[in-house]
Parts: C-alpha cells; structure tokens; sequence
C-alpha cells in the first residue's frame, strides 16, 4: 500500500510537471519567435542587448541564493519556522547584492550602448525596467522553491501560464496597433515578473511561519555556502551573455539580433530546463550520496541521445529553424545547427551543475579553474577568430561550452569521491 501510495503521488507530480510546462513552453516559444518575427531587426537588437544586461546583473543578485534555500530546507521543509528562517536569511542578502548590483548594470549598459546611435529616450526607456525586473525576480525564485519542495508543482505552472497567456495577449494588442518596439516588450516582461512574485506569495507563505526572522546563525551558514561559488557565478553570469556583449562591441546592431534570434533557440529546451528545476533538483535533493552517480549517469543518457538525434538534425534541416524565425534571418545556415549543440552541451552541463549544487559540492579550486579558463578562452578568441561577424562569435562560444562541461564533470566526479558536504 506504502510503495502504491508514493507510485500515485510521483504520476500526479509527473503529469503536474508534462501538462503544466507543456502549456508553458507552448506559450513562451509562440510568444518568443512571433516577437522575433515581428520586431525590426533594430528593435529586437535593443531588447537582446537590454536583456542580455538584465539577465547577466540578475544572475549576480541571485548569486546562487535559490540553490541554498533548496539546500538547506531540504530536510526541514515541513518547519514553518525553518522555512522562514532561511527565506528570511537569502532574501536578506539578495537585498544586499541588489544594492551594489543595480547602479554597476546602468554603468554597463551606458557602456554597451554609447556608439549605437539610439536616442537617450530610448536608451532610458530600455534600462529603467531592467531594475524593476531583477528585485522582483527573487520573490518568483524563492517562493517558487518553498513550492517546489512541498510538490506543489501545479500551482505554480497555474501562474505561470496564466502570465504567460497575459504576456501573449499584450504582444498580439500591441502587434495589431503597431507599436512593438524593444523597450515595450522589455517593459511587458518585466511586469509578467512582477505579476508572477506577487501571485506566488500567498501560496507559499502558507508554508512559512511569518513570525520568524532570520537570525545571524543562518546568515551565516547562507553566506557560507555561496562564498565558494561567488566568484564562478559572477564569470558565469558574464559567460552567459557574453556571445551578446562582444557582438554589441564588436558588431552592429543587425549582428545583436542575429545572436539573440539564435540564442531564442534554446526556447526550444525549456521544457527540460524546467525539468531540471521542478524535478531533477528536489530529487537530487533529498537523494542519498550512495544512490547519486548510479542516477545521475541515467538521467544523462537517457537524455543525451535525445539531444543527439535533435542537434544532427539541425545540422541537416537549417530551412526549419530560418522558417521559425523568419525572412530576416535568411542570412543564417549553418549558424543554427552550431547553435543547437551548444545549446544542449550547455543542457548537460546544466544538470551536472545542478546536482553538485544541491549536494553542497562547492570548491574553491573549480572557480579558480573557471576563471584561468574564462581568461584564456576569451583572449584567445578575441585575437584570433573575427567576434565581428555570427559565426565567429558563435566558434568562441562553443569552445567554451566543451570547456564548461569538462569543468562540471570534474567537479562532479570529485564530489562523488569525497563526498566532502559543507
């Protein structure tokens, strides 16, 4: 009865899971390339680049909190009071990160901006969300994790699809009045965040004790587990944009909309981007040591050849992928196949990350390694391949996506040996 029990309630979270971010993924990919189909390549190169400073400075915010809220509620989820108390502890230095983080991204964009020839309106208009989006981001990552543990996974992809088919509609108004423009559709992402965090709260504050506040002990042990990983994830939130930011220096504006429209390929893996979130990420969790590696190399096979079939078939079928996008990327071939392999090399390497993460395999030595090689591949790349044109950027960032895999392999493999939790 016990073993049918838990048999029933893992279907009912699977088919959470399927159907909810099957209608997420449907919504966000349709929204995604109509918009790419839509915009002007001059407006859709804004939005990439103002998104691309979004993304990277709201990596920096998160620096991590999300994964040692997971980790440290992750046997003490049914404590409201614990549950609180780390809620309290991470969001506490979110704010803090938010602070120092929020004036150097008006610097940055200032800087990847100055030579485009776009109107300090629109430059304003363009970075004034980006603010916006970044604090409310951490109310949607941290209640989502409350209810993430708590298999509450339905009520979440409820709100998500529900700002999903918001976002939708807008864009469709917008498209019919003629007024899609980069700063519009930024500003329109930035409020689904807003309407998301907000929606979330009172599901998940059902699971926290209000009362409690966070104390220094478990600041600490937050601070503690994330200091390791600070200088990793500050490279890692530049790596991620950086195909974006050496094509805004180095390129036009055309070339900036190429890269985005590429890089809205990996729309196409959302699913199981948040297969890794929603699924893979609580069962690592509370998975024991012993049981790690032998599901692990399950989990990376069985999908693996999945992601083989499909990057072959990218290299074979490119007219798919220019159909999606559109008539104004017919200037790209090749350029999509090269896309979807980094793209699901950066996958894999996504789901050793993950569970070194949630098992607190966190070394210093595996930062340093990252950032001698964020160094080295970068200057290589800046003096010997063209970072002007699509393809040149997109060699450089293949080489260090092989670079990362290598990297989170090693780093999971040394976890597994020592076993060495902090």
């Amino acid at each position: 009865m016990v073993l049918l029990s838990k048999l029933r309630r893992n279907v009912k979270l699977l088919t959470s899971f399927a159907t909810g971010q099957l209608a997420s993924q449907f919504l966000q990919v349709l929204t995604g390339f109509l918009v790419i189909r839509w915009m002007t390549k001059e407006d859709f190169g804004q939005f990439t680049l103002a998104f691309a400073v979004q993304n990277t400075f709201g990596m920096l915010v998160e620096m991590g909190l999300s994964s040692a809220f997971l980790a440290f509620i992750g046997d003490k989820h049914t404590d409201p009071v614990q549950v609180s108390r780390y809620f309290n502890a991470v969001w506490y230095w979110r704010k803090k990160l938010f602070l120092v983080i929020a004036p150097l991204s008006l610097v940055a964009f200032i800087l990847l901006t100055y030579d485009k020839n776009w109107t300090l309106l629109t430059q304003a208009l363009l970075f004034l969300s980006i603010p916006l989006a970044i604090y409310y981001q951490g109310f949607s990552s941290f209640y989502s994790v409350v209810l993430r543990i708590k298999s509450e996974i339905g009520a979440v992809y409820k709100i998500q699809v529900g700002a999903a088919i918001f976002r939708l509609v807008i864009v469709l108004a917008l498209y019919g009045v003629s007024w899609l423009s980069g700063w519009i559709y930024l500003w329109l992402n930035a409020a689904t965040i807003v309407l998301t965090g907000l929606a979330l709260a009172p599901l998940a504050n059902r699971y926290r004790d209000l009362r409690t506040e966070a104390d220094p002990e478990s600041r600490k042990q937050v601070l503690q587990y994330i200091k390791p990983s600070m200088l990793g994830i500050s490279f890692s939130a530049i790596q991620s944009q950086m195909t974006v930011i050496l094509i805004s220096i180095f390129g036009k504006t055309s070339s900036i909309a190429d890269i985005g429209a590429l890089g809205r390929l990996g729309q196409l893996f959302t699913f199981l981007n948040a297969f890794n979130g929603m699924i893979l990420q609580p069962w690592f969790a509370k998975m024991s040591i012993g049981k790690v590696l032998k599901n692990t190399l399950f989990v990376v096979g069985t999908i693996g050849i999945g992601l083989g079939v499909f990057t072959v078939f990218s290299f074979y079928y490119p007219q798919v992928f220019q159909w999606i996008l559109g008539k104004q990327y017919d200037n790209l071939a090749k350029e999509f196949g090269y896309s979807v392999l980094i793209a699901c090399i950066g996958y894999i390497s996504a789901i050793f990350l993950l569970i070194s993460g949630t098992k607190k395999w966190v070394y210093w030595w595996s930062n340093i390694l990252y950032i001698i090689l964020f160094f080295l591949i970068n200057t290589l790349g800046i003096v010997f391949l063209d970072l002007s044109t699509v393809m040149g950027i997109i060699k450089l960032s293949l080489i260090f996506s092989i670079s990362f895999l290598l990297q989170q392999v090693a780093r999971f493999l040394y976890g597994i040996k020592f076993s060495s939790n902090i």
